[in-house]
């Protein structure tokens, strides 16, 4: 039986509406007409379902002093493709097929052709083995896998080594030359500060990959977005970044490089002995992908030695890695490389005691869009829960029983300058917000205060 949580009230091109998630963390939607509920119409569905779709591998700057790095929502074109199954809520990305990638195996637990890969697993038309997590998928003759545990049903087990990485650089003649500097500078990083990452999905893209400078009209072209400054196309294996900066000494136009690298390095599509396999970190249980964004943007900045302040996505981000400090050894940044991103879900709801953690994720999403688009309109006070969620997380984890009242404002002080950190005003972070849920959480542990 489906079960639906509401979201928000939200108000779209004039018209209002309620954004429910059901217990599949699929978006349901009705319209408010004279305070009365009703369903959308086939149209209507669709131009929300495409706005709510955004195409997370595209970075965009804003403004001429401040850049902003956000992602850009397309709906057509070479690197978003909607399709009926995208409109009725099934996650799809975009498809590419690469020959004799991997030699063919003889083994049985190694996929030798599609009807073999049948038989040894006993699929269905759709088999995923964790009721929890994502894993894996058989549909549609494709195998989608969101855990990199189970590149095993298609690749053999290796440890793949930065000597390894650089070798795929040097023979690959589609990297230009002024940039095999600045992935070697990333695979450093990549297996030095992050040994415990699969990079299999890695080392063969790198086997085919392409980079590519443009002027801000061509990748216009490429994206069908104008201001892109860069994009990861997974379906071509393709980065494009603008012409005319230094990649490897301007801090920007490096983290903008690293990012989609941390793309190229986790996506993966391919035809394997017959058989379209596609790896990805959203499955068909969670998929929200602002959270990827975040987690990517956190991942690629925990490759610099330096504090990188000028985050891509920084509210969210800002968000994200507030939600990792307070998780800890429950879930890491290698967590996210190597897994779906519903084991980012379950380990917030794991560690909250709650299954809160998808409609605040969905809340963060759109607020997100909301900032960065005119269609839509949302009051202030629909995004209170998530400072909420923040600092009941944040409390429950920096707050001792032991502590003075003047420390624990010190602590919500603290909290506030972390999510506000670089936050355009707009935004509207109040900070007696984070006054208030010191109270409550006091009040919910029984803490003596004073003010």
């Amino acid at each position: 039986m489906k079960e639906y949580r509401q979201v928000l009230n939200f108000t779209y091109k004039n018209q209002e509406y309620v954004m429910y998630l059901d217990n599949d963390n699929k978006r349901f939607f009705l319209k408010v007409i004279d305070g009365q509920f009703a369903y959308l119409t086939d149209k209507e569905f669709a131009e929300l379902t495409i706005f709510f779709a955004s195409n997370p591998k595209i970075m965009k700057v804003v403004g001429k002093k401040k850049i902003k790095l956000i992602p850009s929502i397309v709906s057509g074109g070479i690197t978003t493709i909607l399709s009926f199954s995208v409109l009725t809520g099934c996650f799809k990305s975009s498809e590419i097929q690469v020959d004799n990638l991997f030699p063919s195996r003889a083994t049985s637990e190694i996929v030798t052709d599609v009807e073999d890969f049948k038989n040894i697993m006993s699929l269905s038309d759709s088999h995923t083995l964790d009721s929890e997590n994502d894993t894996y998928e058989y549909k549609d003759n494709t195998l989608y896998i969101y855990d990199k545990d189970f590149l095993d049903l298609v690749m053999e087990k290796e440890n793949i080594t930065y000597d390894m990485l650089c070798r795929q650089i040097d023979r690959n003649n589609c990297i230009p030359p002024e940039f095999k500097s600045v992935l070697y500078d990333y695979c450093l990083a990549l297996t030095t500060k992050h040994p415990n990452v699969d990079l299999r999905v890695f080392y063969n893209n790198l086997k085919t990959l392409e980079v590519e400078t443009c002027t801000s009209e061509e990748i216009e072209v490429k994206t069908g977005i104008s201001g892109s400054y860069g994009c990861y196309d997974s379906s071509k294996n393709e980065i494009y970044v603008i012409k005319n900066y230094d990649y490897n000494n301007d801090l920007w136009a490096h983290q903008v490089i690293f990012h989609e690298l941390t793309h190229c390095a986790i996506i993966g599509n391919y035809e394997i002995d017959g058989l379209k396999v596609k790896v990805q970190p959203e499955g068909p249980k969670f998929n929200n992908e602002i959270t990827s964004e975040a987690l990517t943007t956190l991942f690629t900045v925990s490759l610099f030695d330096y504090e990188e302040n000028g985050l891509a996505y920084q509210l969210q981000s800002n968000y994200h890695k507030i939600m990792l400090d307070c998780l800890g050894d429950n879930y890491s940044l290698d967590d996210y490389f190597n897994h779906s991103l519903s084991y980012f879900e379950n380990a917030l709801n794991k560690y909250n005691g709650n299954d809160d953690s998808a409609v605040i994720l969905e809340l963060i999403q759109t607020q997100f869009k909301d900032y960065h688009s005119t269609l839509i309109n949302v009051s202030k006070e629909e995004y209170y829960p998530i400072i909420g969620y923040v600092c009941d997380m944040y409390y429950k984890s920096h707050i001792s029983p032991y502590m003075e009242y003047d420390e624990m404002i010190d602590v919500a002080e603290t909290l506030y300058s972390k999510v506000s950190r670089y936050v355009p005003n707009e935004y509207k972070i109040e900070k007696k917000q984070f006054y208030d849920h010191l109270d409550n959480y006091l009040q919910y542990v029984n803490k003596d205060r004073t003010r």
